[in-house]
């Protein structure tokens, strides 16, 4: 399970260093792609399969599924680890995340979410009131 959060900073290359435990999950191919929110997601391909099978199990003719995988599928690379753990993240990755130096790297359980240092905090320090009420009402929606 991928879980806790860690920090790196880019190098000179736009390489990102992976750490060990998530590769470990992770596996030697990896799948990043365009996050919902302004990170990118990393996922073993076997995760991006399942992830993607969702998608394409749905009609063509749902719109709203057609825009997301269109966003997704453009944006999405395969990296493999250098022998460092590092992985070389594309402009238009970083560009999306708004990354140019620190990263905060986070395991989302069966993906690892990459985010720009800055965003991450922006993010994580939104008002925790509305935060906690819409988190309870989502977690009550799915029986939790």
């Amino acid at each position: 399970m991928l879980i806790g959060s860690y920090e790196h900073s880019l190098d000179a290359k736009g390489r990102v260093f992976m750490p060990a435990k998530f590769r470990d999950e992770l596996g030697s191919e990896i799948v990043l792609v365009n996050g919902i929110d302004k990170c990118i997601y990393a996922f073993s391909t076997e995760q991006w399969n399942v992830f993607s099978q969702k998608f394409t199990s749905l009609p063509v003719t749902n719109q709203q599924a057609q825009k997301i995988m269109r966003r997704l599928y453009a944006s999405a690379i395969e990296r493999e680890p250098d022998k460092q753990g590092r992985i070389l993240l594309s402009s238009e990755l970083k560009e999306h995340a708004k990354i140019t130096d620190d990263v905060k790297i986070i395991g989302m359980s069966t993906r690892v979410e990459i985010w720009s240092k800055q965003e991450w905090e922006k993010y994580s320090n939104t008002g925790d009131e509305e935060f906690d009420e819409q988190t309870l009402a989502a977690l009550a929606e799915l029986g939790i």
